[in-house]
Parts: C-alpha cells; sequence; structure tokens
C-alpha cells in the first residue's frame, strides 16, 4: 500500500496550529484543540456535502 503525503491544504493546516497559533500568537493549547476541533468538523461536513452532490469524497485520514 502506497504511503498518503499530505497536500498543500494538509501543510497549511498543519503549519498554522504547530507554528502560528502557538508561537507567533501565544494561543494557550486549550484554543488550539478547540480550533483543531472545529476544522476537523467542518472538513467532515463538507465532506458528506460534496458527496450528497455526487462528487467523490475527500481523502480525510485520521479524523
Amino acid at each position: 500500500m502506497r504511503s498518503q503525503r499530505p497536500n498543500e491544504l494538509a501543510k497549511g493546516i498543519e503549519r498554522f496550529f504547530r507554528e502560528y497559533l502557538p508561537t507567533l500568537r501565544g494561543t494557550s493549547r486549550h484554543t488550539i484543540r478547540n480550533y483543531r476541533d472545529a476544522i476537523v468538523l467542518f472538513l467532515r461536513f463538507s465532506n458528506l456535502k460534496r458527496c450528497a452532490r455526487g462528487g467523490p469524497p475527500f481523502r480525510l485520514y485520521g479524523l
């Protein structure tokens, strides 16, 4: 099986959570967790809508 590599969106989101929020903004870990959970819910919702319209599902590994 082929190893999955993150696309540009995934890389940007990861960088946002690992670098921007804690380092540049000084955001607490609780806020970061809440942001993460909100992003996950949004991506799952978007995937359901996309599939309901006949589109192919997103590849959302590990959510």
